[in-house]
């Protein structure tokens, strides 16, 4: 059941750019649910990164700061575990505390993600990591890669991605021969971790941010927030030569009017096509929704899916987006909304463009509010969140549609 299907408080609809509807709502209050709120150093605090949800429906998630080490503040954060409960609720377990000891790392940045096997990886400010789930419950931790400023790079963001083969690839915002950082790979099974582009030279983009997509060749796509002919950022391809070795091909650099300083990496649908946010520029200069469709022949075509207005629809979107199986995209604002405190949105296909419609706006209270974090979806088309704090509540939340629509509920315009 797609997640358009809402009982929609209508405000207001206009038609955006070209041919693309806006269309506000809200889901109704009780269709926000919050599975747990952070209370302190011991279960963590600020988390960051999308959500991951395995087969039995558990979730895992970082937390920046937090945790039972790095007195007298405990913030060297955690990975941490939530459960469903035989009375329908949510307990939290840290399965792993960050201690920056050894080569543990400290403070993650970043989403995690999850192999066949049940290992989770994931990023800290100086290290990749993996945990592995043991037959008592317990997990064990171990340091993939340390990163160093001229070297590999430093300060990983977004996370990692992994292909067929195993291997992990992600990026830095930091470092590298030209300071401006780095797209890095971890060879399987010890084969060490590697720069595979380092960002500065001339117009290819600097300071990547977010999660990188590996398509089915091997080749790797991400964004830089900074560079690019016109300094509004870019979207690269990292491909493999033949002898070995990465070039990199920037696919798209932005402007201002169509978008400018993505903070968030991309997702990719079954047809090639890229989608991501830009955190400003678009026609209220609060930020995008982009796509980026490959032409035959070679090249690339981006078009302005979304281009937010900075009221009730949001605005400066951080965090990438989801995709669904009817090919809707979700994903979050930490700004805008009905109270000023951010927006879950979704942005459906319709003949001739797309229609955003705000799932929820946050009210900057015990429902969390300012999300950074992407949203996750369950085969029930629930979705699911974590808002970072920043002076407000911390808390991992869930999004329901309401019963009894269908598989569309048909919506009006004025």
């Amino acid at each position: 059941m797609p997640l358009d299907c809402l009982f929609i408080r209508l405000r207001s609809v206009s038609l955006i750019a070209a041919a693309v509807l806006f269309l506000t709502s809200a889901w109704a209050a009780d269709h926000q649910t919050v599975l747990y709120s952070f209370g302190g150093p011991p279960d963590g605090t600020d988390p960051v990164g999308s959500l991951l949800m395995d087969s039995a429906g558990n979730l895992y998630g970082a937390t920046f700061s937090g945790g039972i080490y790095c007195a007298p503040f405990y913030n060297c954060g955690t990975v941490f575990k939530l459960s469903r409960t035989p009375g329908g609720g949510w307990t939290e377990t840290v399965i792993h505390d960050f201690s920056g000891l050894d080569g543990d790392g400290t403070n993650p940045n970043g989403s995690l993600i999850m192999d066949a096997a049940g290992n989770l990886y994931g990023t800290t400010a100086l290290t990749a990591f993996e945990l592995s789930p043991n037959q008592d419950g317990t997990w064990t931790e171990k340091t993939l890669c340390k990163f160093n400023f001229d070297g590999t790079g430093l300060d990983p963001d977004g996370g990692l991605v992994m292909d067929a083969a195993g291997n992990l690839y992600g990026v830095t915002l930091e470092g590298g021969g030209d300071m401006q950082g780095t797209a890095f790979e971890l060879v399987r099974n010890g084969g060490g971790c590697y720069v595979m582009y380092s960002f500065g030279i001339g117009d290819d983009g600097k300071e990547p941010m977010g999660n990188l997509v590996v398509d089915a060749a091997g080749n790797v796509f991400g964004t830089t927030y900074a560079g690019g002919n016109a300094g509004g950022g870019t979207v690269f391809e990292l491909s493999l030569f033949a002898t070995g070795g990465w070039r990199e091909i920037i696919l798209h650099s932005f402007s201002g009017s169509d978008g400018y300083g993505p903070k968030a990496g991309l997702v990719m649908d079954a047809a090639g096509n890229l989608f991501g946010t830009t955190s400003g520029g678009g026609n209220a200069g609060v930020g995008t929704v982009f796509e980026l469709s490959p032409v035959a022949g070679g090249g690339w075509t981006e078009t302005t899916v979304y281009s937010f207005n900075g009221g009730p629809d949001g605005s400066d979107p951080e965090s990438g987006l989801t995709l669904d199986a009817h090919g809707n995209l979700y994903g979050t604002t930490p700004g805008g909304g009905l109270f000023e405190y951010g927006t879950a949105f979704e942005l459906s296909p319709r003949q001739g463009g797309w229609r955003e419609t705000v799932l929820y706006s946050f009210e900057g209270s015990s429902d969390g509010g300012l999300p950074t974090s992407g949203l996750i979806t369950d085969r029930a088309a629930d979705l699911y969140g974590v808002t970072p704090g920043m002076g407000i509540p911390s808390v991992v939340y869930e999004l329901t549609p309401p019963l009894g629509c269908g598989t569309h509920c048909p919506s009006t315009e004025h």
